[in-house]
């Protein structure tokens, strides 16, 4: 899988995902910093130099055969979310994939949208068998995001992560790449 020719242009019919860039720090500062957003994700920015590191993390990932993407409007527009697939092991074709979206944007069935086209994407042009998402149980919006989109619930890893001051559990989501196709 070439990095330059994964990480390209993604369209729906109403979003472009994009590549992420240095004029997307602002944006990505207030997303992983708003308290809604990190309120069920493992990622809290605490400053701009943490975006500049959280954007130097989603180039390292496409180095490493995954990326993430830039979820926005349409040419021109700031960023609202980011979506992308992340911890790829080559060995056994088995990537994370994970998303996030400004308040603002919630309930509009744009994380749907983005996801559904993000996966589309990786299947087809890369060599991923099993995508697999982790998530908080009580993350009711993003639980039932995955299984709308195929995802299967394989169980709840206990206490498998310590965040905030406490050990959390996650469920593991799957979809394969035959479930996709079907």
């Amino acid at each position: 899988m070439e990095t330059s020719t994964f990480i390209r242009p993604l369209r729906t019919t109403r979003l472009l995902l994009r590549e992420m860039s240095e004029s997307d720090l602002d944006p990505l500062y207030q997303g992983l910093s708003h308290p809604l957003v990190v309120e069920h994700y493992g990622v809290r920015l605490q400053s701009r130099d943490d975006a500049r590191r959280q954007l130097d993390w989603y180039r390292t990932q496409a180095a490493q055969g995954g990326g993430w993407w830039g979820i926005t409007l349409g040419a021109g527009q700031p960023l609202i979310g980011a979506c992308g697939f992340n911890d790829y092991v080559p060995a056994h074709h088995r990537v994370e994939t994970g998303y996030w979206l400004l308040p603002a944007y919630w309930r509009q069935g744009i994380a749907r949208e983005a996801v559904s086209r993000l996966l589309d994407h990786g299947f087809a042009h890369a060599p991923y068998h099993r995508v697999e998402a982790r998530v908080e149980p009580d993350n009711v919006a993003s639980c039932a995001l995955l299984r709308i989109l195929g995802f299967q619930h394989e169980g709840r890893l206990r206490e498998v992560e310590f965040d905030r001051g406490r050990y959390i559990d996650l469920d593991l989501y799957t979809l394969l790449r035959r479930d996709r196709q079907d």
